[in-house]
């Protein structure tokens, strides 16, 4: 991974916390598949392939189905994440699209933000 400060995509604000692992606070509303694939190719020139990502979700409050697809499509430079959620009932919310979107990549999902980035440290470390 390239070192750099945070940026800005059209849907998220990307900042570098460990080596490997970068943090997506995602803008509240995320409507276009477009600003989708512009943000994976910003993420690919700053940052390069193989990211472990902290998707933070919790701010998110508009989206919509093509938007959760490209998302969950294997045109990302990741090979995990690690998806923050703000409580309990929308946790089991993702887990239940996790389970019937089999997205690409490694996903688990967290409402706890240390425990988040430890199980990214440990799987940076594998």
């Amino acid at each position: 991974m390239k070192e750099q400060q945070e940026i800005r995509t059209p849907i998220a604000k990307v900042k570098p916390i460990a080596p490997g692992i970068v943090r997506v606070t995602y803008n509240e509303a995320v409507l276009d598949p477009a600003d989708v694939y512009a943000h994976i190719e910003q993420l690919r020139q700053t940052f390069g392939e193989g990211l472990w990502l902290l998707s933070d979700l919790r701010q998110m409050k508009k989206t919509n189905q093509e938007v959760r697809s490209a998302l969950s499509s294997g045109k990302i430079v990741a090979i995990g994440a690690a998806v923050m959620m703000g409580s309990g009932l929308s946790k089991i919310i993702g887990n239940l699209f996790l389970k019937f979107s089999k997205p690409n990549i490694t996903t688990r999902i967290f409402t706890d933000e240390e425990k988040a980035i430890e199980w990214l440290k440990e799987q940076v470390a594998k």
